[in-house]
């Protein structure tokens, strides 16, 4: 690939094939190569899926799938907003809608998906906000609108992950670590924020 600002890769596996996405934050694209029945092999040369708007300066991207549907997130320093990209079957698709997700208005960059009780949860990191954001899609994965919950931390967030780990829930992204049942373990103080088991109820 022709740049030197390539961003992020995501690897996702689909009836045995394996596909990397990568996301270029100079030329707003996003490419897709195809490493076919093993991450051993050659992978065959990038393809360029999708360009332009509504991505604008491309950091992260999350892989989702939901029944027959396939959906990439990506997350956008240029204006705080997630581009939500949709596949009709399988990832080796032409991309068939594009949307934009308004999250902060401000720079955002790790994003991390997690599913339950059949509801979809996303947090995303702002590191000149010093905050995270909860994203909660009450209409589904596809839903335009999800609500949107800012939770301040006292570092200065870049990337993140969710992790369920025997029921409990907890948060990391790369400046602190909170513990979604009261524990909290922090190089920068990170207070707790008395989170339930329940991740909706956070």
């Amino acid at each position: 690939l022709n740049s030197n600002q390539l961003r992020a890769i995501s690897i996702v596996e689909e009836n045995g094939i394996y596909y990397g996405f990568i996301v270029d934050s100079q030329l707003n694209k996003l490419y897709r190569v195809d490493f076919g029945n093993s991450l051993t092999n050659n992978p065959q040369a990038a393809t360029e899926i999708f360009s332009g708007s509504p991505l604008n300066t491309p950091y992260q991207i999350s892989t989702v799938s939901e029944g027959s549907f396939k959906f990439i997130f990506i997350s956008n320093q240029g204006d705080g907003k997630l581009t939500r990209l949709k596949f009709e079957t399988s990832y080796s698709d032409p991309v068939s809608e594009s949307i934009q997700i308004s999250v902060t208005g401000n720079w955002i960059n790790g994003i991390s998906f997690l599913k339950e009780n059949d509801r979809w949860y996303c947090l995303t990191a702002s590191p000149f906000l010093s905050e995270i954001q909860k994203l909660d899609f009450v209409g589904g994965i596809d839903d335009n609108s999800p609500v949107v919950t800012s939770i301040p931390i006292a570092s200065n967030p870049m990337g993140i992950q969710l992790v369920n780990e025997n029921g409990y829930y907890y948060d990391f992204d790369s400046g602190s670590f909170i513990g979604a049942n009261d524990q909290v373990l922090s190089l920068d103080g990170v207070p707790a924020y008395g989170f339930n088991r329940s991740w909706q109820n956070r």
